[in-house]
């Protein structure tokens, strides 16, 4: 058993390194590929303001390198000024640059990758955090009955990120994903790697909330409970004779 775990302990340091390793390289590659932009003449547009730092305008295109929201375009169309005779041209180009820039998928498969890595690497952590802190400090940790959760903790990251990965780009986690922005994207990454039992423990309580009949037997029950029973004519009888 002390074999099985030296091998434990160094697949997660291999985890480890490989995934500080190709993080710089997958992260510029998702970088470069996430600017999206449309050819426009913009030499009779004036803008009135700064732009933000995620829009790029050039004589014969605009460009950005994030998925716009409606509050990005606002801000975009606020920058013109609606009497400026470019004006709907200039809107008509922000709307194509929305479109494209929530459905581009150039660097998806960088990202699925940079995504993976990043919760390997919250998962790394977390394994050797808890290894040490049992194996050390508490003296109470059974590799002959806890080694399966530490091999097979770095494959469940797997469909982690897969969920990650689709859950950004909906509304239904809208609370959680505020910001739809690369670095914010990757730090919840990590966090969902680093706390894999929390976050598989609120996907349980999420499935049973949805998916869970006993609450509706429960209910048909009290009402199979409450509901007046049919009487006999007997007991019209009975009654009728009191």
């Amino acid at each position: 058993m002390k074999s099985i775990t030296i091998w434990i302990m160094v697949l997660t340091c291999a985890f480890t390194v490989a995934a500080v390793w190709f993080i710089p390289t997958l992260y510029r590659q998702v970088v470069d590929k996430s600017n999206v932009s449309i050819r426009v003449d913009m030499s009779g547009v004036v803008f009135t303001s700064e732009q933000p730092m995620w829009f790029r305008v050039d004589s014969t295109e605009i460009s950005t390198n994030k998925a716009l929201e409606i509050g990005d375009i606002k801000e975009l169309r606020s920058l013109v000024s609606d009497t400026c005779s470019t004006y709907p041209m200039y809107v008509n180009a922000i709307g194509k640059l929305a479109y494209q820039s929530n459905n581009d998928t150039t660097n998806l498969n960088y990202l699925i990758l940079l995504t993976l890595s990043f919760v390997l690497l919250g998962c790394s952590a977390r394994t050797l955090y808890d290894f040490i802190g049992r194996r050390c400090y508490k003296k109470e940790q059974d590799m002959s009955v806890w080694w399966p959760w530490y091999v097979f903790r770095p494959i469940i990251c797997a469909p982690i990120a897969a969920l990650l990965l689709v859950s950004v780009r909906t509304s239904f986690f809208s609370n959680l994903f505020v910001a739809k922005d690369l670095n914010s994207y990757l730090v919840v990454s990590f966090i969902a790697g680093f706390a894999i039992m929390e976050f598989l423990t609120m996907l349980r309580r999420l499935s049973k909330s949805l998916f869970d009949a006993s609450g509706f037997d429960s209910k048909n029950d009290s009402k199979k409970d409450n509901a007046p029973k049919a009487t006999t004519g007997t007991d019209n009888k009975a009654s009728a004779g009191k």
